[in-house]
Parts: C-alpha cells; structure tokens; sequence
C-alpha cells in the first residue's frame, strides 16, 4: 500500500480584485514529490492561485498550508518556496553563479557553504563552468537553467513554475520540458506548475488541475483528464476534439443531435438529458467511398503535420469531423474534394455534461 503526504493544501481560498472574483473558493491537495499542473486559459485563475501560494498575493479568504504549516499570510521570504518565472528574472550585473548564490546569502549560509551548493547546482542543471558567465553571454535555454538552479539551491520544500517556457521556441521548448521534468524527479522536489499549452501539460504532470472562471473543473492524471473529461469545457479545451450538443432520446441508449443524426451510445444515458458528444480526432477512421462502414462526406481540406494528416471532412448529414491520422508514404491519401466514409466506434463517443 502506498503512503502519501500531503506537502501543500489548499481550502476553501477566495481572492477577487475589486468586484471580479478571480479564485471561487478553491480546493487542492499536492503530494509529496508530484508535478501538479495549473491548467487554464488565460483569465482562468490559475496564475492568480501560484501567486497566492507563493505569498506575492494574499487570499481573501481560505487558507494555505505548507508542509503541516499555515502560511497564508506569510510574506514570499519565509515559505521556504523555490519560483522560476517566464522571463528567468536574472540579476543582470551579477555573475552566474552569483545568481544562484543570491538565494543563500539572504540566508546567511556560508560563502563556503554556498559555494559547493552552486558548484552543486550548476553540475545539476548542465552548466558546470558557466559560473562566471553573465547572464547576457547565456542562451535562453542556459538562462532558464540558471533560473532554475537558483529556485533549488537552497532546497526548498516547494518548487513553482510559472509559464517557464514561454519565452523559448518549440524545438527547445520540448527539451526543457523533458530536463526539468527528470530534474524534478531526480531532487524529488513537490512541484506546482502553471502553463495554458495542454500538450506541455499532458507530458509533464503527474496530475492535472484544470481552471476556469476561478475554479477547478478537473482533477486527474493527464491519461483520466484526456479520455474521461467531466464537462464540455474540459472536453473541448484538452487536446483537438469533435465535440456535438446533443439530447439523450427517451430510451437512453442514443444521443440525438442537433441536425437529427442519431448517435448510438455504448451505455444508456439519462433520457432527456442535455448533453455534449465527444468524439476524439484520432478514433475516427477514414474508409473508401464505397465501403459499409460509416457515414458518407466529402474531404473539404487535408493539412500534412509530418507523421499525421488532419482531415476536415463534411458528412452528408452536415457535420464537419476534425479526423486525425498517422501518415504513410506508400498508401492512398485522400485529397481535398474525394468521396470517403468517415467510421468510429461506439465506444469512442463520450458523453460529457453540457
């Protein structure tokens, strides 16, 4: 059996500015040594809550507990928190690892001391003898692992991760994603992250909190959070989706959409219920024109991304499908304007609430 700690909760915290309500009484639980996401659109309340537990805002109500400590009104210096910001926030005129250091001299650790932690850290993040670089002689990707050796160096109980990527483009991005991730995993350290990239989300938590309107929709694992969302916002802000208003006919096993078409369900579902049908890009099968299988439409646009194609196809009965498929240089690839069936499962319709 698995034993685990709570390292940072989280009740019941309200905060607003002014007349706008920016967290709604939120609730959360962190573990010790997971990566849990903040996931949202922008206005959605997430960066607000980091701010709150990093103490740069304070709740107007609820509480933040650190480690079995109550910290919500402590200032930022005594939360024993570790935070690497969007634009690195390097001091300009200090050194490498002057930088680094700076988190230690505020605590009066030993210039000794603090040295072999820098050494340490810089050893950590791949930038062994960079010590006495500036910042400005330093790639981005080399000023984000300065700014991230700086937020662990002293070892703090809590590391926040607020849109570190942002600044960087998508090829590094994806490498910085994969080191920190093995960093984290390596130091063990409890890690809140916040990004509004769902795809940056998906591969590096461990669990997903997904935002709106100052609260969370969703709690899960990204596997649970992909496959089963719990409403149609989740439904349609994770990942690339099909997504139909509909109403469950009166025997519950079908769901009836707007244009009419019928959609049997794998499960019966409340009779009458308003509902959203969701269809994921990928569980839809593009079949030739005269096959048994699925519904007829016509490719209205094909967009090559490498290794898949995504298909805009038009049914007969008037959807447009988004379909999602692995490209294969030696067969047939339907173009814009063919005739084709577009074929699914029943099993691969999810019903979410509207």
């Amino acid at each position: 059996m698995t034993v685990t700690t709570t390292v940072l909760s989280l009740e019941g915290v309200v905060k607003s500015y002014g007349e706008v309500p920016a967290l709604r009484g939120v609730g959360l639980a962190v573990q010790a040594g997971e990566l849990l996401t903040l996931l949202g659109p922008s206005g959605s309340g997430k960066t607000t809550l980091l701010k709150v537990i990093a103490g740069f805002e304070i709740a107007d109500g609820g509480g933040v507990t650190l480690g079995g400590r109550d910290i919500t009104t402590l200032p930022p210096n005594k939360r024993n928190i570790g935070m690497v910001f969007q634009n690195y926030a390097l001091f300009p005129h200090m050194t490498v690892a002057e930088n680094i250091a700076f988190p230690l001299s505020i605590r009066k650790i030993s210039k000794a001391q603090a040295a072999s932690d820098v050494e340490e850290a810089l050893v950590l993040v791949g930038l062994a003898g960079y010590g006495n670089r500036f910042p400005k002689q330093l790639s981005g990707g080399q000023q984000q692992r300065v700014a991230l050796a700086r937020a662990v160096v002293f070892k703090p109980r809590l590391l926040l991760l607020d849109e570190p990527f942002g600044a960087l483009d998508r090829k590094l991005r994806e490498q910085m994603q994969l080191e920190v991730r093995r960093l984290q995993q390596r130091l063990g350290i409890t890690t809140v992250f916040v990004t509004h990239d769902q795809e940056e989300a998906l591969v590096l938590s461990d669990r997903i909190a997904v935002m709106s309107d100052g609260v969370i929709e969703q709690l899960g694992d990204p596997r649970a959070i992909y496959a089963a969302p719990v409403n149609r916002f989740v439904a349609d802000f994770i990942g690339e989706s099909n997504l139909m208003h509909a109403r469950v006919n009166s025997e519950g096993d079908a769901a009836i959409l707007d244009n009419g078409t019928a959609l049997p369900l794998a499960a019966p579902f409340t009779a009458g219920s308003e509902v959203g049908v969701l269809l994921r890009p990928e569980a839809i099968g593009i079949r030739a024109q005269d096959s048994l299988e699925g519904l007829p439409g016509v490719v209205e646009e094909v967009v090559y991304l490498g290794s898949t194609l995504k298909y805009f196809v038009r049914l007969d009965n008037g959807l447009t499908l988004l379909v999602r498929g692995t490209f294969s240089s030696t067969g047939a690839v339907p173009g814009r304007g063919d005739r084709v069936r577009a074929a699914w499962s029943s099993s691969d319709l999810q019903v979410v609430r509207w």
